[in-house]
């Protein structure tokens, strides 16, 4: 791959000063910014919709660069660039499973086309009057080969262990700026341009953010992040806070006790951006992959004693002292609620309509599925579509829209990366080593996006380059020597 990466036979020490180089960037050549940082750092602002001003633009200038077209032009370039230089190249026949991306671009297409012929129209709202347009099954196609697009390219830049390094580090920087930005007095009409899709955008986040309790007639503001909306910024901020964990159990040999409690600091304040979202499906996957972490690091757990109790008492104050107790107790009375689904039926007869009524919109997603069960209904279909809501299992809108056969070829390639990624860390002999401790941190993230999926919809090719990179890079470092 790159001869910056770590060989796993490297030992490790206090004086390996190679590792603590990559892992604080400290070297001149590591804080200089190559062709790859530089891709990273631009499919970062994707990843965080910081490109959506551009997205709702109206002006036809901008709209050049909208996040679907920067996709196409990064991978354009990085291929050509591989191909004019031929390096790495190579890389890509070496993913797992690979040819199952051909049979999925076919009934990507296929299923897309059949639902142009299925008879039944899908709109999408378009302003204040409810004037709805019809939405094109031919730009949802397009979109999956952007996210394959956006798989490779990720892949090829993230080509040695200090790069995918500097990509969990960048995502932690990107995550604290817009945790911070989003206590500004700011609005996204400050931002947005004057356009319709920007005041569909706004008109969303408002209403969102806008919470009924579940007790009383008050209400409560769910906290989000400008144009990213509450649910989507809580599954943001978790990955941020799985790296401030690599960061404080593997740095606590490289880095001074002060620089660790700021470390500290930073979580706690993550963690209060996650439970001011008020959303249950990303606390619910944060703390699934925290606990998993939290095991593998089972004989480091007695240096996150302290300042879990402190954060827990400091939540306790807030409860009791500051507006952030009416937020906190509406959350825990939304879990309630959404716990009572599984009780009787006296339980459910309870349940507030926000509750019973995700319910049945998964109940007429099923119904959809079993109508057209081989190969869907095509991407812009919304499944579950006689409600109004819309239907919020991510796995049942996959096999909605492309069937059993596009969305199990979809899943069957995330799960031979994921075993192959699996394999790789099982194979990682130095148990205290700076691979390992990233690798524990990518499980992690990988467990809790793939929670996320019983909460909302993502692309099971989208997500998987951390686990390709990290396996490609392993496999590599194995067969040919270090170089220094």
């Amino acid at each position: 791959m790159s001869n910056e990466s770590i060989g796993i036979r490297q030992p490790l020490n206090h004086s390996n000063t190679r590792t603590k180089a990559i892992f604080w960037q400290s070297t001149l050549r590591d804080r200089l910014l190559s062709f790859d940082k530089i891709v990273i750092i631009a499919l970062l602002f994707i990843h965080y919709s910081l490109l959506q001003p551009i997205n709702v633009s109206g002006s036809f200038f901008l709209r050049l660069f909208t996040a679907d077209k920067v996709i196409y032009y990064l991978a354009l370039i990085v291929i050509l660039r591989q191909v004019l230089l031929r390096r790495r190249f190579y890389v890509i026949r070496q993913i797992p499973g690979v040819w199952l991306l051909i049979p999925v671009v076919f009934l990507v297409f296929t299923s897309n086309y059949l639902g142009t012929k299925s008879g039944v129209s899908t709109y999408s709202w378009k302003n204040l009057y409810d004037i709805t347009s019809e939405v094109n099954y031919w730009k949802t196609s397009w979109q999956e080969i952007g996210k394959i697009l956006l798989m490779i390219t990720t892949v090829l830049v993230l080509n040695s262990y200090s790069k995918i390094f500097f990509y969990l580090k960048w995502s932690l920087y990107f995550i604290v700026f817009l945790a911070l930005v989003s206590f500004l007095p700011l609005e996204p009409s400050d931002i947005f341009p004057d356009s319709q899709k920007a005041y569909q955008i706004e008109e969303s986040i408002r209403g969102q953010t806008t919470l009924a309790s579940y007790t009383d007639y008050s209400t409560t503001k769910r906290h989000t992040m400008l144009w990213i909306d509450s649910n989507n910024y809580a599954y943001f901020l978790i990955p941020a806070l799985f790296v401030i964990i690599l960061l404080i159990n593997y740095g606590q040999r490289v880095i001074r006790p002060h620089l660790r409690f700021v470390l500290f600091l930073i979580f706690g304040f993550l963690a209060v951006n996650l439970l001011l979202t008020q959303s249950r499906g990303g606390l619910f996957c944060f703390l699934g992959g925290f606990t998993v972490l939290l095991y593998q690091y089972r004989e480091k757990r007695n240096q996150w004693i302290i300042p879990i109790m402190v954060f827990v008492f400091g939540s306790f104050l807030a409860f009791f002292f500051t507006g952030m107790g009416e937020i906190i107790q509406n959350l825990f009375t939304r879990f309630y609620y959404a716990f009572l689904l599984v009780g009787d039926e006296s339980a459910r007869q309870t349940v507030s309509g926000a509750e019973s009524g995700r319910v049945i919109t998964a109940w007429l997603a099923i119904q959809d599925i079993l109508e057209r069960p081989l190969l869907g209904w095509g991407g812009a279909f919304q499944v579950g579509r006689f409600s109004t809501s819309g239907n919020h299992v991510g796995y049942l809108n996959l096999i909605g829209k492309y069937g059993f056969i596009g969305g199990g070829l979809m899943f069957l390639f995330l799960y031979k990366n994921l075993r192959s990624f699996q394999r790789t860390l099982r194979k990682t002999i130095r148990r205290d080593s700076f691979e390992l401790h990233m690798g524990y941190c990518i499980v992690a993230i990988y467990i809790a996006v793939i929670l996320s999926g019983l909460f909302r919809t993502f692309s099971p090719i989208g997500i998987a380059p951390l686990a390709i990179s990290f396996y490609l890079v392993s496999k590599y470092n194995t067969r040919r020597p270090e170089v220094s």
